[in-house]
């Protein structure tokens, strides 16, 4: 209505774009913020909003692009560097990335925002030990600081697996606002993959977290593979069912690659058209894994690779080259391979300590490699 009064004014769009991003609705807020850079081209900050909504869409080419104009325009805050720094940290050119803050932090010396973000982006490629001192100096700086206590705690979940510490955070930052909706999805993660102490309990506070989080979100779309796994491991089949529509939370899965959630539908299916429509998900990802890999050539040497002696090289590589399931079906191979015709080279990037299985695998075949970054 607003628009109609004075279509010439960027404002109604703006706003609108805004409630479609709250909403978790990015193709829609993006087609808002276009309109608006329409109307006032020369204004950088329609042009990083755009490009906030179209990397939220997956649309991360043209996210940059319209990131990249809001710098022409003048943009002159840190949020543009630090938006464009996410998008090749997404896309893992995470040297590109580092470089974006790096060259930020030259005109916004000290900033939080960009500090936090270096850290993140070294724990995310994998160095959890160079993140690790400059997100406790944060800390130190900013104790009550939700988002560097949040990213803190992912450090020590994803990047050093020891979810005591990352629980512990997750919880001070939800003391701090019970509402953080980061803090909330990530402390449920950590919850249901706790094994230590009482891992009931540590459940429990997971199912209760997630109600809560359910309850206040208008739309659960960007959380709702976290819920959905501790609602279907609760048999809470009511609050699985109010996550959204399936169709349309399968697509959101693919669109994210995470396949983890669709996997977690397996047990769900009920008629042929389920089994359809998740054997099309499915190979919907494989599509866009081989697009991403088709990206990002390996360069082979000329000739068929070969060992002395004219042996195959096999790798395998998994994060479950341990006490896991992949590993119980694996080890008949591992163990009974070919050693006169082939080797085998294991990859694992598992961050924990290794045990009795791994250490199993390890002396069974010809190399046996930790990669954790």
């Amino acid at each position: 209505q607003a628009a109609k009064v004075d279509p010439k004014s960027a404002s109604p769009w703006v706003n609108m774009g805004n409630c479609h991003m709250a909403l978790g609705e990015a193709a829609k807020a993006a087609d808002c913020f276009e309109r608006a850079v329409r109307i006032e081209p020369r204004n950088p900050e329609h042009h990083r909003l755009l490009g906030n909504a179209l990397a939220a869409a997956n649309q991360r080419g043209k996210a940059l692009a319209a990131l990249k104009n809001a710098l022409a325009r003048g943009s002159r805050d840190p949020w543009t560097h630090m938006d464009i720094a996410n998008i090749h940290c997404n896309e893992h050119r995470y040297g590109l990335a580092l470089d974006v803050v790096a060259s930020a932090l030259e005109s916004f010396p000290g900033h939080l925002g960009l500090r936090r973000l270096r850290a993140s982006i070294l724990r995310r490629s994998g160095r959890a030990a160079e993140a690790l001192p400059l997100f406790e100096e944060l800390v130190r700086e900013y104790p009550d600081d939700v988002d560097t206590l949040v990213m803190l705690g992912n450090l020590h979940q994803w990047g050093l697996n020891q979810r005591r510490e990352a629980n512990a955070l997750y919880e001070r930052a939800l003391a701090l606002n019970p509402n953080h909706i980061e803090a909330a999805r990530n402390y449920i993660e950590s919850l249901s993959n706790s094994r230590h102490d009482n891992e009931m309990a540590h459940f429990e506070r997971a199912y209760e977290v997630a109600c809560h989080l359910l309850e206040r979100l208008r739309n659960p779309l960007h959380v709702a593979g976290t819920l959905q796994r501790v609602f279907l491991r609760a048999a809470d089949y009511e609050r699985v069912d109010r996550l959204g529509d399936r169709n349309a939370l399968i697509r959101h899965w693919v669109a994210e690659m995470n396949v983890g959630h669709l996997h977690n539908q397996l047990g769900r299916v009920q008629t042929a058209q389920d089994r359809r429509l998740l054997l099309e998900a499915h190979r919907a990802w494989g599509a866009q894994i081989e697009s991403f890999a088709a990206a990002q050539p390996i360069e082979r040497r000329s000739g068929r690779d070969r060992v002395a002696g004219g042996k195959i090289r096999v790798g395998l590589m998994s994060s479950d080259l341990r006490n896991h399931p992949v590993s119980y079906f694996v080890l008949p191979l591992i163990e009974h391979f070919d050693r006169e015709r082939f080797e085998i080279f294991c990859y694992s990037f598992y961050p924990g300590e290794p045990d009795a299985v791994q250490q199993r695998i390890a002396q069974s075949v010809t190399q046996f490699r930790v990669i954790r970054e």
